[in-house]
């Protein structure tokens, strides 16, 4: 989990390690051919595609920094 200057948390989740279960709690579903890193906060919904690789050794900065570049899916 993240959290961006105005106190949002966000859960950062990478397609490719979806569950059903995360899949059927939103409206969005995973993509499985182009997988991407998926932001989740009460506010929005971004995805970054395509997922880059070893975002989960990144510090929060560098997540933030990707957030910014996520598209908001909704």
């Amino acid at each position: 989990m993240i959290v961006d200057e105005d106190g949002t948390e966000w859960e950062v989740y990478d397609e490719r390690q979806w569950t059903i279960g995360l899949a059927l709690e939103g409206d969005y579903l995973p993509q499985s051919e182009n997988p991407g890193l998926i932001f989740v906060s009460s506010r929005d919904r971004r995805r970054l595609w395509p997922c880059p690789d070893g975002w989960q050794t990144m510090s929060p900065d560098g997540l933030l920094t990707l957030l910014a570049q996520a598209k908001s899916i909704g």
